[in-house]
């Protein structure tokens, strides 16, 4: 490994080549960097939103700018370019606030997208998730339009069902009023069904396991929820918005 980041960061510019440069060449050396990666991530992981910003270069369904970074995390533009800006071995920054941040490589996505190998840097849709929801419904509210309105309109429904599909019923649990406030605040988009029944089959699991917990404290039994009714598919209900128990998405 430390080879490895001699070879990166080599400061005797002997091939004239920059660490963005060069890191394409490091990787066709070996199939696996996982310890290259955790080497340069390590050290800003006390950064600020430092994981909401990894996540959202890693997940963009299509690549972000500083600018929307920034708007759809509710964060300053310095924040981003903070983290970024110590990352730049492994993330083509630009040098404006519109032109988009891209990863150097691709194998970058996979390493932070995989919790076995990601660990503490594992990339998550919940920042996106939140932010584009929000967005969202403030747009209907008369925001006026910007790049970060135009991706949120185009994808924060995607991003919201992957963040609840990616919950497990305890994260769930710890998620439940965060994520029900949010859809509260939500509730003057027009489309907000689609958004309640992404969450409503997580919702009754939730409620399920309160009854349970209640039971085994001596609180007493709560009434079975009654099975949902199915909502009638209807042309253009976006089955990705689906969310099956136990589907990976």
């Amino acid at each position: 490994m430390t080879t490895i980041l001699k070879s990166l960061f080599d400061t005797s510019g002997a091939d004239g080549l920059t660490p963005m440069e060069r890191l394409p060449i490091v990787l066709s050396m070996s199939p696996n960097f996982d310890g290259l990666y955790k080497a340069i991530l390590e050290p800003c992981q006390h950064l600020p939103h430092f994981l909401d910003i990894i996540s959202a270069i890693a997940l963009a369904l299509e690549p972000l700018s500083v600018a929307q970074i920034a708007h759809i995390l509710k964060v300053e533009t310095v924040a981003v370019i903070n983290v970024i800006i110590h990352l730049h071995a492994i993330f083509q920054i630009p040098g404006d606030d519109r032109t988009p941040v891209t990863l150097w490589h691709t194998s970058l996505r996979d390493f932070l997208c995989s919790r076995d190998r990601a660990g503490p840097f594992l990339a998550n849709h919940r920042a996106l998730g939140y932010g584009c929801l929000s967005i969202l419904a403030a747009t209907s509210r008369g925001l006026p339009e910007s790049p970060a309105t135009q991706y949120s309109t185009l994808f924060a429904k995607k991003h919201w069902t992957r963040f609840l599909g990616s919950m497990d019923g305890d994260t769930f649990d710890e998620e439940f009023w965060d994520v029900t406030t949010c859809l509260q605040k939500a509730s003057t988009v027009t489309t907000i069904a689609e958004f309640h029944f992404c969450v409503f089959d997580k919702l009754l699991h939730h409620l399920e396991r309160v009854a349970s917990s209640t039971n085994k404290r001596g609180g007493g039994a709560l009434p079975p929820t009654p099975p949902a009714p199915s909502p009638p598919l209807t042309q253009g209900t976006p089955c990705d918005l689906i969310i099956f128990p136990g589907a990976s998405y």
